[in-house]
């Protein structure tokens, strides 16, 4: 039988495409159940690389490895001992940590130390690869992940700039692309604290409790790739076009296909962006759009913000919370 302290925590340092809330708490991943704790630097010294091949990914994935006067930068989550090990998570009827990191064919857990900004150190469990290779290369949608989890997260920007200047190394041909990244992240976060000044307003006039912590900011520049909704998670969501809202909206638990795909697709749904836009292409430049190519245009030329909190802060508000919390600057919407 396995044997696991259930109500044991483990500290775990995520350093890659994990330090996104909306990547490891995703429904096929940890479901919610990484805590999110700190942010925090190893102790040692590691630089981040790309040396083992994902094939989910289908490029090269992170890994730190040592190197004198370098330190890596990640994200130090909360997770219950029993989501750790495959056989343990299973017990539970979930899928693993482990299995998530591709621990044992990739990657191998052990533990190191890690500081946190206040510059208390804790030992926390992370994952490095096996059997590292040269002469791969990662890509831009992989790397774009990276980077949108560190800036979710306020990890120091001089940080980020070698991440982005470590990914054009590796793979010259998305240094472009990473560049245009993170112009439109840094565009879209001023958003993010109006709109959290917003939530408060709107928490207020509803007498519901408002912690600014418990909400989640998660930035997708352009070219995007819709991620799911967080477990336990409501969504406010809004699409940029050069700074301009385009739409915004509102989800609840289980409205997961509303927050992923209908969007995107004018016949899934009486009332969507993709419909909008097929209205009048021409007020937004979007001319020779039509029902089959329009998702990929909102895909590749939009911005989305997704705000994520409790799912119980979204029942005791009212349907049009999505549009106070970003009333600063959709009220002049073009569509």
């Amino acid at each position: 039988m396995v044997q696991s302290n259930a109500d044991e925590i483990k500290l775990v340092f995520q350093y890659g495409s994990n330090c996104s809330d909306a990547q490891i708490n995703s429904e096929d991943r940890l479901k919610g159940d990484a805590r999110f704790l700190s942010i925090a630097e190893t102790v040692k010294d590691y630089e981040l690389t790309f040396d083992v091949f994902s094939v989910n990914r289908n490029c090269a994935a992170a890994d730190i490895v040592a190197k004198p006067g370098a330190k890596a930068w990640g994200v130090l989550y909360e997770i219950r001992e029993y989501l750790i090990g495959r056989e343990t998570a299973k017990a539970h009827g979930r899928k693993s940590l482990d299995a998530v990191e591709g621990e044992k064919a990739n990657y191998e857990r052990e533990e190191i130390d890690v500081r946190m900004p206040d510059g208390q150190i804790v030992p926390a469990l992370t994952y490095t690869v096996i059997m590292p290779r040269t002469g791969l290369v990662t890509s831009l949608d992989y790397v774009l992940y990276i980077i949108a989890g560190l800036h979710e997260r306020g990890i120091p920007t001089e940080y980020i700039d070698k991440i982005k200047r470590i990914a054009a190394a590796n793979n010259p041909g998305i240094a472009a692309g990473v560049e245009a990244l993170v112009r439109s992240m840094d565009m879209i976060r001023q958003f993010v604290p109006e709109a959290l000044s917003d939530f408060r307003k709107v928490a207020a006039m509803a007498d519901a409790e408002f912690i600014a912590e418990s909400i989640i900011a998660e930035y997708l520049p352009k070219p995007h790739k819709p991620t799911g909704r967080p477990s336990g998670k409501m969504a406010v969501y809004a699409f940029f076009l050069n700074g301009q809202a385009l739409k915004v909206g509102k989800v609840g638990t289980n409205s997961d296909a509303r927050f992923r795909s209908q969007h995107y697709n004018p016949k899934s749904a009486g009332s969507n962006l993709a419909r909008s836009i097929l209205a009048n292409p021409q007020k937004i430049g979007a001319g020779g759009v039509n029902e089959l190519n329009v998702g990929d245009w909102i895909k590749q030329h939009t911005d989305r913000v997704n705000l994520f909190a409790p799912a119980t802060f979204g029942e005791e508000l009212s349907p049009s919370v999505s549009h106070h919390c970003f009333s600063h600057f959709c009220y002049e919407r073009i569509l």
